[in-house]
């Protein structure tokens, strides 16, 4: 989900040639419709695709970005050995909103910077079925997968839209945050504030440190012996922000701390759940200090869903750290 955690990993795989060559695709939806009654006026979606889709379109797979990701970041997780064999799947990678390449903060005219309408995670999956009906002509999904911020997605599309995808695979998200989840995001809403309000690159330094933190004691004595501690402090000093990108980030913070598919239902998880007709397989980090696992195994219970539980000292890189487990569960349950 975060980008300094998710995708720096992401980065560090090569890209496969046979994924080489999605290009990005830009769908021009109109004016889309959000729950806090705005609406962003020429609203954008950006997607790429991988692999073939079948004669009967049932092979389609969703997979939409975590907080700050792209989908470009993604190509690199698809392949015969990777999460989803794009040898039997096709793949459409979406680009939420608020990340600087979708409708956002950074990128809308006329709705820049502070004037960019508040988003939920309701939003986004709203305006990806559209993108899925209206523009690529796909009526039914085989799975909706997603990390972090795109498990939460998955997360509500699964209560969303009940009988459009036939499995969900959130893989550390969420249903809704726990108060952990929330304080943390919001701490981090708190920095980005003070960057905004004052221009200055101090904030970005604490954040960097935020964010190395979120990787959890244990990970870091494994991996950060006491001879890197200069590296580690070196990094701070070296964090950047810009305003474009604070603006895109604290739109999908805000998204994520009001992230909860239960409040259309009184709060009520069980009533939630109700609404699941899709086959779920729920993933989680047991020590994961960015997203709490708790309510994800919850949901997972009330409807018996299965789960992996990875338990080791990664945090919320969990799933790369047992990438040989990980991988080949999440490609078993989608060729069920």
């Amino acid at each position: 989900m975060l980008r300094h955690l998710v995708s720096v990993t992401v980065v560090l795989l090569v890209v496969p040639a046979f994924l080489t060559g999605q290009e990005l695709q830009m769908a021009d939806l109109g004016e889309c419709q959000l729950e806090s009654g705005e609406v962003i006026q020429t609203c954008r979606i950006g997607y790429r695709s991988v692999g073939t889709m079948d004669a009967e379109g049932a092979n389609v797979v969703l997979f939409p970005t975590w907080f700050g990701g792209t989908s470009e970041e993604i190509l690199g997780l698809l392949g015969p050995d990777g999460m989803i064999d794009t040898s039997q799947f096709f793949v459409v990678i979406v680009d939420a909103f608020g990340n600087g390449v979708s409708s956002s903060a950074s990128n809308t005219a006329g709705q820049s910077g502070p004037a960019f309408p508040r988003i939920t995670i309701r939003d986004m999956v709203r305006h990806q079925h559209r993108l899925l009906r209206e523009r690529l002509g796909v009526s039914r999904l085989k799975a909706v997968v997603g990390i972090s911020m795109g498990g939460m997605q998955a997360f509500e599309w699964a209560v969303s839209y009940p009988d459009f995808a036939d499995k969900i695979v959130p893989i550390v998200g969420s249903p809704r945050l726990a108060v952990y989840d929330v304080v943390l995001w919001e701490t981090d809403m708190r920095l980005l504030q003070w960057f905004l309000d004052c221009r200055c690159q101090p904030p970005a330094a604490v954040r960097r440190g935020l964010y190395f933190l979120m990787g959890g004691p244990n990970f870091h004595a494994r991996v950060s012996p006491r001879d890197t501690l200069p590296q580690a402090r070196a990094s701070l000093e070296t964090a950047t922000l810009t305003v474009e990108r604070a603006y895109d980030l604290s739109s999908q913070l805000r998204a994520m701390i009001a992230h909860n598919v239960a409040a259309p239902f009184d709060g009520s998880l069980e009533r939630a759940a109700s609404r699941v007709r899709a086959k779920l397989f729920v993933v989680v980090g047991l020590a994961d200090h960015v997203v709490t696992p708790g309510p994800a195994l919850e949901f997972a219970r009330l409807l018996e869903a299965p789960t992996l539980a990875l338990d080791n000292d990664c945090g919320h890189q969990a799933p790369w750290c047992e990438a040989d487990v990980f991988n080949p569960a999440v490609r078993a349950f989608l060729r069920e």
